[in-house]
């Protein structure tokens, strides 16, 4: 386990100057990150004892929502708590293990699609471009032209065939390609137009690729507004196509479901907490509580599900053999 991974605030736990105007992504919320870092750092802190949290990720707050309590960007690495859960320590606790669980599962995917062409870049993000982001100095947006209209199409391998031709590999792959890109400099954006690639780049993207070295982060030093929108476009161009390749692998089950049914699972034996208590806090759909009830009556217990289901190939392993 790392001590607090890239814990965006100094090490003093002093939090920075807040924002004069929030800015939220993916239900992060700049101004109540801030104003509960302390909260945060406690609450990382308390998830690391009882969990391997990837050191790539970030625990921050999400804009108050009544109906959600905690949301996880799994490739991205954020997780978002709700701040009304740090009045409930035990319910703040069990929902920051759930979501490490789809954290873990999303960082096995980005360790393998990106580390290895693009170096660093995830963890700058968190070490960087997310406290940037907490002094207000960025923005986290994506660019949904080049998402929306499948303008990463040649970055797939045999272009882009509609969300049922989607895999985990196929994903790995299109990441590593456009991350690639990325540790190359070799994206673009014109006024008003979605991020680009070039046309030679289209055509015959390995022989490009291998003409120019790759580069760590330091090569956008000065633009980190632009290394921020090309690492969370991407990252999400990746959580879509996850999302695609979850649902075609295993179409007899709702996997989305089953995956929460073991963020569940782990969770409650992990942290030992009193359910009735969490859904009274942070109530969830029945369905994900059905699921961790059946991963019980199977005898599958949250400490062995916290050691072998990893990734998402961990989590369709264990679907086939089990139900």
């Amino acid at each position: 386990m790392s001590e607090l991974g890239h814990y965006p605030f100094d090490a003093a736990g002093i939090m920075p100057p807040a924002s004069e105007s929030d800015q939220t992504y993916a239900t992060l919320s700049r101004r109540a990150s801030v104003a509960h870092a302390a909260d945060l750092r406690d609450l990382r802190q308390e998830i690391e004892a009882v969990y391997d949290l990837p050191a790539e990720t970030t625990v921050l707050a999400m804009a108050e929502d009544e109906h959600v309590s905690g949301h996880t960007s799994p490739l991205h690495g954020l997780i978002s708590i709700a701040p009304r859960l740090f009045a409930y320590p035990e319910v703040a606790r069990f929902v920051g293990v759930h979501e490490a669980v789809h954290a873990q599962l999303g960082n096995s995917l980005g360790a393998a699609a990106i580390d290895a062409v693009a170096p660093g870049y995830r963890r700058h993000f968190h070490a960087a471009i997310i406290p940037a982001w907490l002094r207000g100095e960025v923005d986290l947006t994506e660019n949904a032209e080049y998402i929306d209209g499948h303008y990463y199409d040649g970055l797939v391998p045999g272009g882009w065939q509609g969300p049922t031709s989607m895999t985990l590999e196929a994903t790995e792959a299109a990441l590593s390609n456009y991350f690639s890109l990325v540790a190359r400099d070799l994206i673009t954006k014109h006024p008003g137009m979605p991020l680009t690639h070039s046309d030679l780049f289209m055509r015959r993207w390995q022989s490009e690729l291998d003409a120019v070295a790759p580069s760590g982060p330091e090569v956008y030093a000065g633009r980190e507004a632009w290394l921020a929108e090309l690492m969370v476009t991407g990252i999400s161009m990746g959580n879509d196509m996850v999302d695609y390749s979850q649902r075609n692998e295993i179409s007899r089950n709702d996997v989305l479901t089953w995956e929460e049914g073991v963020a569940n699972r782990i969770a409650a034996d992990l942290t030992g907490a009193n359910l009735d208590v969490v859904n009274e806090v942070a109530p969830q759909d029945l369905p994900k509580i059905f699921v961790a009830e059946k991963l019980k009556e199977a005898g599958l217990t949250g400490h062995m599900l916290a050691e072998t289901v990893r990734s998402y190939a961990d989590l369709h392993t264990l679907l086939r053999k089990h139900f």
